[in-house]
């Protein structure tokens, strides 16, 4: 039976990061080294989080999916308007308010009113 060949992933963290300077460079993004170690940061720790309760596969993509989006939220990686860009550019504008006014709570929530 073939051997399976799986790079390892520091090295594809490095490749991703190369790809992350050089793109952004060439597109003339200006990189906010801050927020990506927030980033970083965040979603180590919902992973950490994760791993340590190990939790199988599905409660934990949930627990890394809510710590990430709340730690974003909170942190203002993630700003009110880009999640309101995003949710109309998805879902028509009558469901986008329906689902505001149902899900108040959580957008309270997320960004601390």
């Amino acid at each position: 039976m073939a051997k399976s060949f799986r790079l390892p992933l520091k090295l594809l963290c490095a490749v991703g990061i190369i790809a992350y300077i050089v793109i952004a460079k060439h597109i003339g993004f200006c990189i906010s080294w801050r927020d990506v170690a927030i980033a970083v940061c965040i979603s180590s720790a919902a992973g950490l989080l994760a791993n340590v309760t190990v939790l199988h596969q599905l409660p934990s993509s949930t627990v890394i999916l809510a710590v990430s989006i709340l730690g974003y939220a909170r942190s203002g990686l993630i700003a009110k308007k880009d999640l309101k860009e995003v949710s109309i550019t998805i879902l028509p504008r009558t469901v986008t308010e329906h689902a505001y006014s149902r899900f108040r709570w959580l957008y309270r929530l997320l960004y601390g009113e």
